[in-house]
Protein backbone atom coordinates (compact mmCIF):
# COMPACT_ATOMS: atom_id res chain seq x y z
CA UNK A 1 0.00 0.00 0.00
CA UNK A 2 2.77 2.41 0.73
CA UNK A 3 4.34 1.40 -2.47
CA UNK A 4 1.35 2.37 -4.03
CA UNK A 5 0.62 5.24 -2.63
CA UNK A 6 4.67 6.48 -2.52
CA UNK A 7 3.83 5.75 -6.65
CA UNK A 8 0.78 8.03 -7.24
CA UNK A 9 2.46 11.04 -5.14
CA UNK A 10 5.58 11.20 -7.48
CA UNK A 11 3.49 10.78 -10.65
CA UNK A 12 1.24 13.51 -8.77
CA UNK A 13 4.35 15.90 -8.27
CA UNK A 14 5.31 15.34 -11.91
CA UNK A 15 1.92 16.46 -13.31
CA UNK A 16 2.35 19.58 -10.92
CA UNK A 17 5.82 20.17 -12.56
CA UNK A 18 4.63 19.85 -15.69
CA UNK A 19 1.52 21.78 -15.79
CA UNK A 20 3.46 24.69 -14.35
CA UNK A 21 5.79 24.87 -17.05
CA UNK A 22 2.86 24.59 -19.62
CA UNK A 23 1.37 28.09 -17.56
CA UNK A 24 4.96 30.04 -18.90
CA UNK A 25 4.96 28.72 -22.31
CA UNK A 26 3.80 30.66 -25.71
CA UNK A 27 1.00 29.08 -28.10
CA UNK A 28 0.80 25.17 -28.38
CA UNK A 29 1.57 23.80 -31.84
CA UNK A 30 0.13 20.47 -33.01
CA UNK A 31 1.30 17.13 -34.18
CA UNK A 32 -0.20 14.15 -35.99
CA UNK A 33 2.33 11.11 -35.40
CA UNK A 34 1.53 7.10 -37.62
CA UNK A 35 4.34 5.04 -36.07
CA UNK A 36 5.74 1.02 -36.74
CA UNK A 37 6.86 -0.30 -33.95
CA UNK A 38 8.62 -3.29 -32.71
CA UNK A 39 7.89 -4.49 -29.69
CA UNK A 40 9.57 -7.14 -27.57
CA UNK A 41 8.20 -9.12 -24.41
CA UNK A 42 9.26 -10.35 -21.63
CA UNK A 43 10.63 -14.14 -21.19
CA UNK A 44 9.39 -15.68 -17.91
CA UNK A 45 11.19 -18.90 -16.50
CA UNK A 46 8.64 -21.47 -14.41
CA UNK A 47 10.23 -24.53 -12.54
CA UNK A 48 8.61 -27.07 -13.58
CA UNK A 49 9.48 -30.52 -11.37
CA UNK A 50 13.34 -31.47 -11.80
CA UNK A 51 13.45 -29.50 -14.79
CA UNK A 52 12.70 -25.44 -15.49
CA UNK A 53 10.26 -24.13 -18.32
CA UNK A 54 11.75 -21.16 -20.25
CA UNK A 55 9.05 -19.39 -22.19
CA UNK A 56 10.12 -16.91 -24.89
CA UNK A 57 7.35 -14.61 -26.49
CA UNK A 58 7.81 -13.86 -29.97
CA UNK A 59 8.84 -10.00 -31.04
CA UNK A 60 5.44 -8.07 -31.92
CA UNK A 61 4.99 -5.36 -34.81
CA UNK A 62 2.03 -3.26 -34.79
CA UNK A 63 1.23 0.08 -35.39
CA UNK A 64 0.20 2.74 -32.87
CA UNK A 65 -0.84 6.71 -33.49
CA UNK A 66 -0.27 9.71 -31.28
CA UNK A 67 -1.23 13.45 -31.47
CA UNK A 68 0.37 15.85 -29.49
CA UNK A 69 0.28 19.05 -28.39
CA UNK A 70 3.71 21.20 -27.96
CA UNK A 71 4.40 24.37 -26.08
CA UNK A 72 7.63 26.36 -27.21
CA UNK A 73 9.79 27.46 -24.10
CA UNK A 74 12.62 29.88 -23.89
CA UNK A 75 15.73 29.02 -26.85
CA UNK A 76 15.87 25.81 -28.73
CA UNK A 77 13.04 23.91 -25.69
CA UNK A 78 9.79 23.02 -25.83
CA UNK A 79 7.31 20.40 -23.58
CA UNK A 80 4.52 18.25 -25.10
CA UNK A 81 1.44 16.53 -24.21
CA UNK A 82 0.25 13.43 -25.96
CA UNK A 83 -2.53 10.92 -26.30
CA UNK A 84 -1.91 7.75 -28.12
CA UNK A 85 -3.25 4.28 -29.13
CA UNK A 86 -1.39 1.42 -30.19
CA UNK A 87 -3.33 -0.89 -32.50
CA UNK A 88 -3.51 -4.92 -31.60
CA UNK A 89 -1.28 -7.31 -32.48
CA UNK A 90 -0.18 -10.89 -31.59
CA UNK A 91 2.81 -13.71 -31.85
CA UNK A 92 3.97 -17.40 -30.90
CA UNK A 93 5.10 -18.74 -27.10
CA UNK A 94 8.03 -20.50 -27.96
CA UNK A 95 9.36 -23.04 -25.14
CA UNK A 96 12.68 -25.15 -24.03
CA UNK A 97 13.14 -27.46 -20.85
CA UNK A 98 16.29 -27.64 -19.38
CA UNK A 99 16.67 -30.97 -20.03
CA UNK A 100 14.27 -31.18 -22.86
CA UNK A 101 12.46 -30.81 -26.32
CA UNK A 102 11.72 -27.10 -27.79
CA UNK A 103 8.88 -25.92 -29.16
CA UNK A 104 5.93 -24.11 -29.79
CA UNK A 105 2.97 -23.86 -27.75
CA UNK A 106 -0.57 -23.84 -29.15
CA UNK A 107 -0.87 -20.59 -27.46
CA UNK A 108 -1.19 -16.55 -28.93
CA UNK A 109 0.32 -13.82 -26.60
CA UNK A 110 -1.52 -10.60 -27.80
CA UNK A 111 -1.15 -7.48 -27.18
CA UNK A 112 -4.58 -6.02 -27.91
CA UNK A 113 -3.80 -2.75 -27.36
CA UNK A 114 -2.14 0.57 -25.20
CA UNK A 115 -3.71 3.49 -24.32
CA UNK A 116 -0.64 6.13 -23.94
CA UNK A 117 -0.80 9.77 -21.77
CA UNK A 118 2.57 10.98 -22.74
CA UNK A 119 4.80 14.34 -21.66
CA UNK A 120 7.81 15.08 -22.93
CA UNK A 121 10.58 17.79 -23.07
CA UNK A 122 12.48 18.39 -25.92
CA UNK A 123 15.39 20.27 -27.52
CA UNK A 124 15.54 20.88 -30.92
CA UNK A 125 18.60 22.16 -33.36
CA UNK A 126 19.42 20.75 -36.70
CA UNK A 127 17.31 17.37 -35.13
CA UNK A 128 15.49 17.39 -32.40
CA UNK A 129 15.81 15.20 -29.19
CA UNK A 130 13.53 14.50 -26.17
CA UNK A 131 13.20 11.86 -23.15
CA UNK A 132 10.22 11.93 -20.81
CA UNK A 133 6.97 9.98 -19.36
CA UNK A 134 4.17 7.72 -20.76
CA UNK A 135 1.60 6.57 -18.60
CA UNK A 136 0.14 3.44 -20.37
CA UNK A 137 -3.17 0.95 -20.13
CA UNK A 138 -2.15 -2.29 -21.70
CA UNK A 139 -4.70 -4.69 -22.10
CA UNK A 140 -3.31 -8.18 -22.99
CA UNK A 141 -4.20 -11.57 -23.13
CA UNK A 142 -3.47 -15.28 -24.14
CA UNK A 143 -5.62 -17.43 -26.77
CA UNK A 144 -5.85 -21.06 -27.87
CA UNK A 145 -7.98 -23.42 -29.06
CA UNK A 146 -9.17 -24.02 -25.29
CA UNK A 147 -10.42 -20.40 -24.64
CA UNK A 148 -8.79 -16.98 -23.63
CA UNK A 149 -7.34 -15.57 -20.09
CA UNK A 150 -6.11 -11.97 -19.59
CA UNK A 151 -5.63 -8.48 -18.09
CA UNK A 152 -5.09 -5.30 -17.84
CA UNK A 153 -1.66 -3.32 -16.50
CA UNK A 154 -1.35 0.43 -15.66
CA UNK A 155 2.26 1.43 -15.67
CA UNK A 156 4.88 4.37 -16.39
CA UNK A 157 7.32 4.17 -19.09
CA UNK A 158 10.42 6.20 -19.60
CA UNK A 159 10.62 7.55 -23.79
CA UNK A 160 13.36 9.07 -25.31
CA UNK A 161 13.30 10.23 -29.06
CA UNK A 162 15.19 11.23 -32.05
CA UNK A 163 14.17 13.37 -35.21
CA UNK A 164 14.81 14.95 -38.47
CA UNK A 165 12.44 16.87 -40.30
CA UNK A 166 11.70 16.06 -44.03
CA UNK A 167 10.61 19.24 -45.35
CA UNK A 168 8.38 17.79 -47.56
CA UNK A 169 7.14 20.72 -50.18
CA UNK A 170 4.98 23.49 -47.80
CA UNK A 171 4.79 20.40 -44.86
CA UNK A 172 6.33 20.49 -41.96
CA UNK A 173 6.90 16.46 -41.70
CA UNK A 174 9.49 14.76 -39.48
CA UNK A 175 10.61 11.18 -39.27
CA UNK A 176 12.13 10.10 -35.83
CA UNK A 177 13.04 7.03 -33.60
CA UNK A 178 11.46 6.45 -30.61
CA UNK A 179 13.16 4.17 -27.94
CA UNK A 180 10.14 3.19 -24.73
CA UNK A 181 11.22 0.86 -22.03
CA UNK A 182 8.09 0.00 -19.00
CA UNK A 183 9.82 1.36 -15.14
CA UNK A 184 7.81 -1.90 -13.61
CA UNK A 185 8.38 -5.43 -14.93
CA UNK A 186 5.15 -7.86 -13.75
CA UNK A 187 6.34 -11.49 -13.05
CA UNK A 188 4.00 -14.36 -12.30
CA UNK A 189 4.51 -17.60 -9.62
CA UNK A 190 5.55 -20.90 -11.32
CA UNK A 191 1.84 -21.93 -9.63
CA UNK A 192 0.02 -19.10 -11.31
CA UNK A 193 1.18 -19.40 -14.48
CA UNK A 194 1.20 -23.21 -15.03
CA UNK A 195 -2.26 -23.00 -13.60
CA UNK A 196 -3.57 -20.09 -15.72
CA UNK A 197 -2.61 -22.30 -18.71
CA UNK A 198 -4.09 -25.53 -17.22
CA UNK A 199 -7.63 -23.82 -16.74
CA UNK A 200 -7.55 -21.55 -20.07
CA UNK A 201 -11.72 -21.19 -20.72
CA UNK A 202 -12.40 -22.38 -17.70
CA UNK A 203 -15.28 -19.44 -15.72
CA UNK A 204 -13.64 -18.21 -12.58
CA UNK A 205 -10.26 -18.75 -13.86
CA UNK A 206 -8.32 -17.85 -10.38
CA UNK A 207 -5.08 -17.45 -12.09
CA UNK A 208 -6.55 -15.32 -15.32
CA UNK A 209 -4.41 -13.27 -16.55
CA UNK A 210 -1.12 -14.56 -14.90
CA UNK A 211 0.67 -15.62 -18.26
CA UNK A 212 -0.33 -12.75 -20.29
CA UNK A 213 1.16 -10.09 -17.83
CA UNK A 214 4.08 -12.16 -17.25
CA UNK A 215 5.00 -11.22 -20.84
CA UNK A 216 4.10 -8.11 -21.05
CA UNK A 217 6.21 -5.97 -23.16
CA UNK A 218 9.84 -5.07 -21.81
CA UNK A 219 10.70 -2.34 -23.99
CA UNK A 220 9.38 -1.04 -27.62
CA UNK A 221 11.15 0.75 -30.61
CA UNK A 222 9.18 2.78 -32.96
CA UNK A 223 9.50 4.52 -36.74
CA UNK A 224 7.78 7.25 -36.52
CA UNK A 225 6.44 9.77 -39.57
CA UNK A 226 4.60 12.86 -38.51
CA UNK A 227 3.11 16.32 -39.44
CA UNK A 228 3.32 19.56 -37.35
CA UNK A 229 0.90 22.40 -37.61
CA UNK A 230 1.79 25.83 -36.63
CA UNK A 231 5.32 26.00 -36.24
CA UNK A 232 8.88 24.88 -35.96
CA UNK A 233 9.54 23.48 -32.63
Amino acid sequence: MSSRLGFKHRWGMVCIVFGTTLLRAQSPLFEGQLAFVQTQLRSQAVAAGPTTLQVDPKAQSGLAFRGACVWPLRGAWSVDASLGYRLHSKGNLDYRLSAGPTGSFDVKQELNHQIILGGLARWTGIATFGIGLDLRQESLSIESSDGTSGGTLTRPWFRALARYPLGLGSMQTFLGLELALPLTKPSAAGTAYIGDLDRLGEPGNPYGGSVAKAHAPSFELALVFGLRFGGTK
